[in-house]
């Protein structure tokens, strides 16, 4: 009970590790729509209206984001049908297990991406796997059980694959080394030196630190990295509502 309650905990710090990294950006992306949006939607509509009763004309960008919000009010049902349109049909892609094996294909052809694609999926079914073997459950019985549990599609197919060639007597690393794109030639060699020492268990639970401590440290370098890009981003959509909305008001100014 000790040890799954330990898993459990290990899993649940993983998976808010990633979270953590993906709902900042998220955040900044819904926060800048959100800003672009009232502008367009609110702001610029009074300034049309003051330009009008000043018989001026509004500067190209205010006018090109003015021109979008009259369509989208003019056309409400319509923008929100195509919007929720296009969720439901990019929903009904990604429900087709086809479909997102061939962007889980892509993704581990994809520079960076790879990594993080390559170091989850590992860390998920190194988590069972180790705990699993040194239950003393077999091997091919705990690959099934680790298929259930990787988000990876690519990876369910893979592990299946695998437990059903070592249900049949063909050693893991053998059929390990055909899919080097998912299990990488390094994690093949321990899993080949877990078997020679009778210890598969525990190089599969070393293969799962090493993992997480590179995950950790990819994670903590991607969120340096992630915060002076948003705030570039956020800068930029600050510069451009300054620029769609000063430009007017600085217009009218200078027509007297």
């Amino acid at each position: 009970l000790d040890d799954l309650a330990n898993y459990f905990d290990r899993l649940h710090d993983f998976q808010d590790k990633v979270k953590s990294v993906a709902i900042y950006p998220l955040f900044v992306i819904v926060l800048a729509v959100g800003v672009i949006s009232f502008t367009t939607m609110f702001i610029l509509p009074q300034l049309e209206t003051m330009y009008q009763s000043l018989s001026l004309e509004l500067p190209g960008g205010a006018a090109v984001m003015l021109n979008i919000s009259r369509f989208i009010l003019a056309h409400k049902l319509l923008t929100m049908a195509g919007f929720a349109s296009v969720l439901a049909g990019v929903w009904i892609l990604l429900c087709r297990q086809s479909v997102r094996i061939a962007l889980q294909h892509a993704s581990l052809r994809t520079p960076v991406v790879k990594d993080f694609v390559r170091e989850i999926s590992i860390i998920q079914i190194t988590s069972v796997l180790g705990h699993m073997l040194r239950q003393g459950i077999p091997l091919d019985v705990a690959m099934n059980v680790a298929s259930r549990v990787v988000g990876n599609d690519l990876y369910k197919d893979n592990l299946n694959h695998i437990a059903e060639k070592v249900r049949a007597g063909e050693r893991p690393q053998h059929v390990l080394r055909k899919f080097p794109r998912t299990f990488p030639p390094g994690v093949t060699q321990i899993i080949a030196t877990g078997e020679q020492s009778g210890k598969l268990g525990d190089m599969i639970s070393h293969i799962h630190t090493f993992y997480t401590r590179s995950l950790d440290g990819r994670l903590k370098g991607i969120g340096s990295i992630i915060e002076p890009v948003l705030i570039a981003f956020v800068a930029g959509i600050v510069a451009l509502i300054a620029y769609a909305v000063i430009t007017p008001v600085y217009s009218v100014l200078s027509a007297f």
